[in-house]
C-alpha cells in the first residue's frame, strides 16, 4: 500500500515523450516550471507530458554534448523549464558533500510509471513505487538492489527513507557501460546518480527551498510530523465526557476564545524570521494563560507547525532525542511549559537542545523553535532567579538573555465582560443543549475578578437550567465555588447511579462485608477526598494510580479497596485514557482547601500520607497543589491553613527523606511560602543530619524566602565536618559561602565572619596547591558587597564611611582573581566592577569610579541581567553627574530608566522603587543641568527644568499607585526635588 510520501512523489512525476506515441522517460518537478530528469532521456523536440496534457519546454543538459560513448557523460543530468506546467514539486535534500553519506543511505523508494501502460498514451496513469536499497557503489553512480527498475525508468526520483527527500535521479541504461568501466556485476536496480554540491546546480536547491516553505506538506510527511507530534505532547481530543469542571477547560473546545492583542502578538513572534527563541507569558492565575497556550498551538498547527503544551511529567531522553531530530529535520517546533516556575531543569534541558540544534544548523537546514513559559510568578523572578542562578553556566544564561523576547502580561479580565459572559453562556448552553431565549441578567460588580471568574459565572447560569443541579450562584467571593458544588453534585450523582450511599457523620464507619454484596456508604465529607484524587496523583500508571486507591480507602475509611477498580471507572477520562484531574488548578486548589476543612486532623494527615507517600509517587505534583491552596493570598484565616500545615508537620517528621527535598524546592519556587518556611526549618533543626544534602540541593544561593531553611542546614552541616583534610576544608568552604550569602540576605552581622572563616580556609587549601581560584574570588566579592551595606549604613546614620578601604582591597582582589578565569566570569566580574565603583563613588573619587563602572557596562553588554544593566548606568550617571559631564550623565541615566520602565511593566510591585529612584535621579541632573544653563543665561534652562518637572510626576505617580513602604526616604527625596525644582521655574518666571 502506497505511503503518503508515495503520493507525495507520484503527484511530483511527468512523463518525456517525443511526441504523444513515443515515451523516453520519467522526469519530477522540482520547483515550479522546472523539471529534472536525464540528459539522455532529454533528447531534442521532448515534450512534458503532465495529467495527460503536453507542455512545451527548453532543454538543459549536464553536460551539454555527448561522447563518442553510446552513454551520457556523467553526469546525465537535464533540466526541462517549462512555463506552463503547474505541479507540486519534491523534496530535495541538500547536495551530498562526502561519499561516506551516499554510502549510508539504506532504503530508498521510487515513484515511477508502470511502463506496462504508458505505450498505451499519456492519458493512462498508473503509478508505482520501488523499494530498492543502495547495494553497491562505483566512482560516481551508485548501485541500487533489491528490486527491478527497467528501461525507461531513468529520470524517476529516488527517495531517502531515512530523510524522506529526493537525493538522487534513477539511471536504469548503461548496463553495458557499467559493467566494463567498474568491472562489476551490473545491479539488479540499476543506478542512482547522487545529486552532489560538485555536479548539480545550486539553482535547483535554491528553487526548492522556495517552493518547500516550512511546514508545507511534503515537509511534514518527510520529518514524521504527525508521530512527532503525538510523541511531544499530549493528546488534544477533547475528553469524553463534560463535567461542570472541565466545562472550563480550554481542552473540551466549548469556551468560545475571544480576541487578544497578546495572541497576535505570541504568533506574530513566532512567524517572524526571529533569532528569539523564548518568550515568558505571565499572569495570575485565571487569566486565561493556558487559554491562550491552547489556541496559540491550534493556530501553529494549522500552519504546518509541530505544537502543543509539554506533558508534566517530563524527564525523558527519548523525547529531547526526539525533539532533537525534529528540528534538525526543519520542522518548526513549538514548546509550551506550563507552570514553568516548577520546571526549570525542564526548561534548561529544551533550551540546550535547542541551542545545539542552532549550533549545528547551517546554510541548508533552518531550526525554528519556539519556547513559550507560562507562569503565575512576575516576569523578574525568571531573570532574577533562573537565568542568574538556577543556571549555573552563565555563559548558556548569557545565551538565553540574547535569544529571549520581551515577556507577555496578560491582563486579569477580558475587556467589555458582560459581552464576554453573555459569548461564554451561549457557548456553553448550546453544547448542554439548554434553551438561550433570554439572557440572564449578570451580576454587577464583575470587574474585580479575572476571566475564569466570567466563564464560571456564565457556566454557573447553564448548569442551573439543568436537571438536578439547580440555581447555585450565591454572589460567592470566589465564583468557582459555585462550581464547585456543581462537580460535587455531577460526583454524587455518579457514585448513587453506581449503588453508593452517601450519608452526613457522624454516624460511625460502614464496612462492606463482601465487594459487590450490596450498597455501600460513603461520607459526604469523603466524597470530595475522593474526587480529588486523579489530581492528586494525576499518574499514567494504572498500578500506582490503584495503589494510591487503596491506600486512601485505608485512611478514609471507606469503601472497602475490592471497589477499587468499581470507584476508578467512575471518574472522568482524560484524552490519554486515564483518569482526568480536576481543571482549571484554582478549581482544585478550592476543593482542597474544602477536604482540609470537612476532614478531621488525623484523617487528613492519614490520606495524605496516602497520595504522598509510596513507592513511586510523584511528591512534587501533588505538593504544588497542596503548597499553592496553602499560599492562597484571600485565604488568610482559612481555617484550611492551620490543618494543612499540621498534616504537613506529622508527615515531615515521620517522613523527611521523602517531603523534605520536595517542599523546600517548591518553597524556592512559589511566592508567599513563609509559613511552610516555617514548618521547613523546624523540620531541619531536628532532622536527621544524612537527609540535609538531599534538601540542599535545592537551595537557591539568593535566599527567595528560604534563607532561615538554609542557615540551619548550611550551619549544622559544617559543625558536624570539623576534618582538616582537603576534602573536609572544600565542603566546609562551599557551605560557609552559601550560608554568608543567607545571613547577608536575612540582615545578620555574621555574614562577615562567616565569609572569613571560607576566605581563610580556602587560603589553606590554596597553600597546599589545590585550585579554588573561582571560589577565592567569589569570596572576595561577596565580602565586598558585605562591607558596601556596611558602608552605605554608616554613611546613613553619618558615622563616616565605615570599612570603606577594607570593602576596597577585597574588590580589587577578587577583580584580579575573576580576570583569571576569562569568559565564564565575565558577570561576576561585572558586579564586582560595579561595587568598586559605588566604592570609589563614596570616596570621592569619581574618575576612578567611572573607570570601574564603564568597564561593568561593556561587560554585561546588552544580555546581561537588566536590574544590574540599570543599576551600572544609573551609578555611572552619578560619577558623570560628579564631574560635571551633564550630558553624558543624562545618556546614562536615560538608559537606566528605560530599562526599569520595562522591568516595570512587567512587574510593577517588584520594579516600583527602583524605578522612582530612576526617575528623581534624572529629574535631578536636568534640574542640575538646568540652573547651569539658567546661570549661563541659556534658553535651554526652561527645557531641562519642565522635564525635570515630568520626571517627578511620573515617579509621583508610580510612588502614589504602588507606595514601596519599606523605602519611606524615596518619599523625602523627591519632596526636596519639587522644592528646589519649584524655586527655579518661579525664579524663572
Amino acid at each position: 500500500m502506497p505511503t503518503a510520501l508515495d503520493e507525495l512523489g507520484r503527484r511530483s512525476l511527468v512523463q518525456i515523450r517525443r511526441n504523444r506515441d513515443q515515451f523516453l522517460g520519467v522526469g519530477f518537478v522540482v520547483a515550479p516550471g522546472l523539471v529534472v530528469t536525464n540528459a539522455h532521456v532529454a533528447e531534442e523536440n521532448v515534450q512534458v507530458w503532465f495529467a495527460g496534457e503536453p507542455h512545451a519546454c527548453t532543454v538543459r543538459r549536464y553536460p551539454a554534448e555527448r561522447t563518442e560513448s553510446p552513454e551520457w557523460p556523467w553526469p546525465d543530468l537535464a533540466e526541462l523549464t517549462v512555463p506552463t506546467l503547474e505541479a507540486e514539486p519534491v523534496l530535495l535534500g541538500p547536495p551530498f558533500t562526502d561519499a561516506r553519506d551516499i554510502a549510508g543511505l539504506g532504503e530508498v523508494r521510487v515513484p515511477t510509471f508502470d511502463l506496462a501502460y504508458v505505450a498505451a498514451g499519456p492519458e493512462r496513469l498508473e503509478m508505482i513505487t520501488k523499494r530498492l536499497v543502495v547495494s553497491m557503489t562505483g566512482d560516481s553512480l551508485i548501485g541500487l538492489g533489491g528490486g527491478t527498475l527497467d528501461l525507461g525508468m531513468s529520470g524517476s526520483p529516488v527517495i531517502d527513507m531515512r530523510s524522506g527527500r529526493v537525493r538522487g535521479v534513477v539511471k536504469a541504461a548503461a548496463w553495458a557501460q557499467a559493467q566494463v568501466q567498474y568491472g562489476a556485476k551490473v545491479p539488479t536496480g540499476g543506478w542512482m546518480i547522487p545529486l552532489t554540491a560538485e555536479h548539480t546546480p545550486p539553482s535547483w536547491f535554491q528553487h526548492n527551498a522556495e517552493a518547500n516553505p516550512l511546514g508545507n506538506r511534503w515537509r511534514l510527511v518527510a520529518a514524521d510530523a504527525d508521530r512527532v507530534q503525538q510523541e511531544l505532547f499530549r493528546p488534544t481530543e477533547p475528553p469524553a465526557e463534560i463535567t461542570p469542571a472541565n466545562l472550563l477547560d480550554p481542552d473540551t473546545g466549548v469556551t468560545p476564545f475571544e480576541p487578544m492583542a497578546e495572541l497576535d502578538d505570541l504568533l506574530t513572534w513566532c512567524h517572524a524570521d526571529s533569532r528569539t527563541v523564548v518568550r515568558l507569558v505571565s499572569a495570575g492565575s485565571g487569566t486565561g494563560k493556558n487559554r491562550v497556550a491552547h489556541e496559540l498551538c491550534d493556530r501553529l498547527r494549522g500552519h504546518g507547525w509541530v505544537a502543543g503544551i509539554l506533558r508534566p511529567s517530563f524527564r525523558d531522553a527519548e523525547w529531547l532525542r526526539t525533539l532533537a531530530q525534529a528540528l534538525e529535520r526543519e520542522l518548526q517546533i513549538c514548546v509550551v511549559v506550563d507552570d514553568a516556575e516548577h520546571r526549570g531543569p525542564d526548561v534548561a534541558a529544551i533550551l540546550q537542545e535547542v541551542r545545539d540544534a542552532l549550533d549545528a544548523s547551517s546554510a541548508t537546514v533552518r531550526v525554528t523553535a519556539r519556547v513559550v513559559l507560562l507562569s503565575r510568578n512576575d516576569p523578574d523572578r525568571f531573570e532574577d532567579e533562573f537565568l542568574s542562578i538556577d543556571i549555573e553556566d552563565s555563559e548558556f544564561a548569557q545565551w538565553i538573555r540574547s535569544v529571549q523576547e520581551p515577556p507577555i502580561l496578560l491582563p486579569r479580565m477580558l475587556p467589555d465582560a458582560p459581552a464576554v459572559l453573555s459569548r461564554a453562556w451561549r457557548a456553553f448552553a448550546s453544547r448542554l443543549g439548554v434553551a438561550t431565549e433570554a439572557e440572564p441578567l449578570w451580576p454587577r460588580d464583575i470587574s474585580a475578578g479575572t476571566t475564569l471568574d466570567l466563564y464560571a459565572i456564565a457556566a454557573d447560569e447553564v448548569l442551573s437550567a439543568l436537571p438536578g443541579y439547580g440555581q447555585d450562584y450565591r454572589g460567592d467571593k470566589d465564583p468557582l465555588e459555585t462550581i464547585r458544588r456543581h462537580q460535587l453534585r455531577y460526583w454524587a450523582r455518579k457514585l448513587k447511579d453506581a449503588d453508593y450511599q452517601l450519608r452526613a457523620p457522624p454516624p460511625k464507619k460502614a464496612s462492606r462485608p463482601k465487594a459487590g454484596s450490596g450498597p455501600i456508604t460513603i461520607l459526604l465529607t469523603t466524597a470530595e477526598a475522593w474526587l480529588l484524587i486523579p489530581t492528586l496523583v494525576p499518574s499514567t500508571d494504572d498500578d500506582l494510580f490503584r495503589q494510591v486507591m487503596n491506600r486512601a480507602a485505608l485512611a478514609l475509611g471507606a469503601p472497602d479497596p475490592r471497589e477499587i477498580d468499581n470507584l476508578r471507572d467512575l471518574y472522568p477520562v482524560a484524552a490519554d485514557g486515564h483518569p482526568a484531574a480536576l481543571t482549571p488548578d484554582r478549581l482544585a486548589e478550592i476543593v482542597f482547601r474544602h477536604v482540609c476543612r470537612n476532614l478531621d486532623e488525623s484523617t487528613l494527615c492519614a490520606f495524605l500520607a496516602a497520595v504522598l507517600i509510596g513507592d513511586g509517587a510523584d511528591v512534587l505534583l501533588s505538593l504544588r497543589l497542596i503548597c499553592r491552596a496553602r499560599a492562597a493570598p484571600d485565604t488568610a484565616s482559612d481555617v484550611a491553613h492551620s490543618r494543612i500545615d499540621a498534616a504537613l508537620a506529622t508527615l515531615l517528621a515521620g517522613h523527611p527523606r521523602e517531603l523534605l527535598p520536595a517542599l523546600t524546592r517548591i518553597c524556592g519556587e512559589i511566592p508567599h511560602m513563609a509559613p511552610l518556611v516555617r514548618l521547613l526549618t523546624a523540620a531541619v533543626e531536628d532532622g536527621d543530619l544524612d537527609v540535609l544534602p538531599l534538601v540542599e540541593e535545592h537551595l537557591p544561593d539568593d535566599g527567595r524566602g528560604l534563607s532561615p531553611v538554609a542557615v540551619v542546614v548550611l550551619q549544622r552541616q559544617a559543625d558536624a565536618t570539623p576534618g582538616t583534610d582537603d576534602h573536609s576544608l572544600s565542603r566546609r568552604i562551599s557551605w560557609w559561602r552559601k550560608l554568608s550569602l543567607h545571613q547577608y540576605h536575612l540582615g545578620r552581622d555574621e555574614a562577615l565572619s562567616t565569609n572569613q572563616n571560607a576566605i581563610n580556609e580556602c587560603r589553606v587549601l590554596q597553600a597546599r596547591g589545590g585550585r579554588h581560584a573561582a571560589t577565592f574570588a567569589r569570596l572576595h566579592g561577596d565580602r565586598a558587597l558585605f562591607l558596601l551595606r556596611h558602608v552605605k549604613a554608616q554613611r546613613a546614620r553619618q558615622e563616616g564611611d565605615g570599612p570603606i578601604g577594607e570593602a576596597l582591597i577585597n574588590g580589587e582582589i577578587a577583580i584580579r582573581e575573576f580576570e583569571k578565569l576569562g569568559r565564564d566570569s565575565e558577570i561576576a566580574l561585572a558586579d564586582v566592577l560595579h561595587n568598586q565603583d559605588i566604592l570609589f563613588s563614596v570616596r570621592q573619587r569619581s574618575r576612578q569610579a567611572l573607570r570601574h563602572g564603564r568597564r561593568a557596562l561593556l561587560l554585561y553588554g546588552e544580555n546581561g541581567p537588566r536590574r544590574s544593566r540599570a543599576a551600572a548606568h544609573s551609578q555611572v550617571a552619578d560619577d558623570l553627574d560628579g564631574l560635571g559631564r551633564m550630558d553624558e550623565a543624562l545618556s546614562e541615566s536615560g538608559k537606566s530608566v528605560a530599562i526599569l520602565a520595562g522591568l516595570f511593566r512587567e512587574s510593577p510591585s517588584a520594579y516600583a522603587a527602583d524605578l522612582v529612584r530612576a526617575l528623581s535621579q534624572r529629574a535631578y541632573i536636568r534640574l542640575h543641568k538646568g540652573a547651569g544653563d539658567q546661570r549661563e543665561g541659556k534658553p535651554s534652562a526652561t527645557e531641562f527644568l519642565l522635564a525635570a518637572r515630568t520626571d517627578v510626576m511620573q515617579a509621583r505617580q508610580v510612588l502614589r499607585r504602588w507606595s514601596p513602604v519599606d523605602e519611606p526616604e524615596l518619599e523625602e527625596y523627591l519632596r526636596r526635588i519639587e522644592a528646589v525644582l519649584e524655586s527655579r521655574l518661579d525664579r524663572r518666571n
